[in-house]
């Protein structure tokens, strides 16, 4: 949920009715605990349904918890097990790139931020789900 940053796992019964599949989980890292000024954003499952991506956006004025959290899907609900800062201000908008190799073993993340012109690129361990720190950058003139 944009506005509480929360991830609330939903399933569509035959009649397009939602019902919670899992219990809701916060989106951010354990260590905000103020979530003032704190705000979803993009939400995506990695291909094999066994990880969901989730952006969050800190609209404070010193700013620094914009983030890409990482969550495992387990069988009772939802694990956190990474949360890597987005390198930017405002991640926006994310995607994920698979190789076509057929035995290549990550992906491509690329986050576009709002109010810093950048897009920041990561690589993702498709075994583990989780995101290689070491990164790049691409500069732009204007915002993203």
């Amino acid at each position: 949920c944009e506005l509480s940053s929360t991830i609330i796992p939903l399933i569509s019964s035959p009649l397009l009715q939602l019902h919670p599949l899992f219990p809701q989980v916060s989106s951010l890292p354990k260590e905000v605990d103020d979530l003032t000024d704190m705000a979803g954003g993009e939400i995506m499952i990695s291909s094999d349904n066994r990880f969901i991506y989730v952006s969050n956006r800190d609209n404070s004025i010193d700013r620094g918890r914009d983030s890409i959290g990482v969550f495992e899907i387990k069988g009772t609900g939802l694990e956190a097990i990474q949360h890597v800062y987005s390198l930017g201000k405002h991640p926006r908008h994310f995607t994920i790139i698979q190789d076509n190799n057929i035995n290549s073993n990550s992906a491509s993340l690329l986050v576009a931020n709002k109010d810093s012109p950048n897009l920041s690129t990561f690589t993702i361990d498709l075994t583990t789900g989780l995101i290689d720190e070491s990164s790049g950058q691409l500069f732009t003139s204007n915002y993203l």
